[in-house]
């Protein structure tokens, strides 16, 4: 089974309006560096007068369009996986579902499977910035995570057969890039896909035992990518570059080893955003104490927000202002430019 607490919680702030508490910065914390094998590559001379234009990285491909947004700069509609087990696209404003995107079992099926991975159920979903192609996410099988593509105006249900071109990516937890037509994916890699091209980039894990504790988080600049994860002895901040071999580790000192995260995303000021959980003592996650957690790219903690117990990150907008999230009472939330707000209840997971 994939789904450890952490995990779970993925299923869900340059101006946001919660309540910040200023801490001191913190010495930097050591860091460490893990360096894979470089492709190889030849000094050999060309034979060639022919001049070529730059290739331009594929992560890069510019996206088609933008979502439509509210006057106060939300984007008007949402996703969420409702509770009984569909992804569904909902209207900001009204909070009246708009159509069902996809749903391969409902709940009813879940409780009566004999086991927890007996019946795959959809847990999460995002949608590229321009809303071309929706990347579903489904529990609990198999362990290293399945996601596929469902695109505009398609819907998958119980009696769809996707074609093995819908296929998407193994991982447990994703993040659109907020200007390009890629995706990044964490689970026990890290890597990029793209509907159209399919997988552009991964780590070569073999450097590194690694599994993901929270989605990935682009740079403002989409050169660098985010996860919190672990490396079979602590829980760290991992920094990639795509289309390089070259992956670093960074302590976090304001996580314990009890504590777990739910979420990664980055604010329109560079800094990053995630929920820190602190188990309490009984089985039920649900009511753990969440505190959110601003901080720098290099570890140091900026600032700490108030969030309701047993609450899952989805993530920021494109934009990098408004947050958006699911308590553990199934309402989802966001905070932003100054206020906060609930969309509508009875949800698992939201994003933007």
């Amino acid at each position: 089974m994939r789904k450890t607490p952490a995990a779970l919680f993925v299923l869900l702030l340059a101006c946001t309006g919660a309540p910040q508490t200023a801490t001191s910065v913190s010495e930097p914390p050591s860091t460490t560096t893990v360096v894979t094998e470089p492709p190889t590559t030849s000094t050999a001379p060309v034979a060639s007068t022919t001049t070529t234009a730059p290739v331009v990285e594929t992560w890069l491909e510019p996206l088609q369009g933008t979502l439509p947004i509210l006057d106060d700069g939300r984007p008007a509609t949402f996703l969420a996986v409702n509770d009984d087990r569909a992804g569904v696209e909902v209207d900001t404003a009204t909070g009246e579902v708009i159509r069902m995107i996809a749903q391969v079992s409902t709940a009813e099926d879940v409780d009566n499977a004999e086991c927890s991975g007996c019946v795959n159920a959809v847990d999460a979903l995002w949608r590229l910035a321009d809303g071309s192609a929706h990347l579903v996410s489904e529990c609990c099988e198999p362990a290293s995570g399945q996601m596929y593509w469902v695109g505009p105006g398609e819907q998958v249900t119980p009696e769809s057969n996707l074609p093995p071109e819908s296929y998407a990516s193994s991982g447990w937890m994703a993040a659109p890039s907020p200007t390009t037509r890629s995706v990044a994916i964490s689970g026990t890699s890290v890597g990029l896909v793209s509907p159209e091209l399919g997988s552009l980039w991964g780590w070569n894990i073999a450097c590194c035992e690694f599994n993901a504790s929270s989605s990935p988080a682009w740079s403002l600049d989409l050169s660098t990518l985010w996860v919190i994860g672990g490396d079979g002895s602590a829980t760290s901040l991992w920094t990639s570059h795509p289309g390089t071999s070259t992956v670093s580790s960074t302590e976090l000192p304001w996580l314990s080893g009890e504590q777990y995260v739910s979420g990664l995303g980055t604010q329109a000021s560079g800094r990053l955003v995630t929920f820190r959980l602190t188990p309490d003592g009984d089985d039920d996650f649900e009511n753990d104490p969440v505190r959110g957690i601003v901080f720098e790219p290099t570890g140091e903690l900026v600032a700490e927000f108030d969030v309701e117990p047993g609450s899952r990150m989805g993530g920021y907008d494109p934009s990098g202002r408004f947050l958006i999230y699911v308590d553990s009472e199934g309402t989802v939330r966001w905070q932003g430019v100054g206020q906060t707000g609930s969309l509508g209840g009875g949800y698992l997971f939201a994003s933007w």
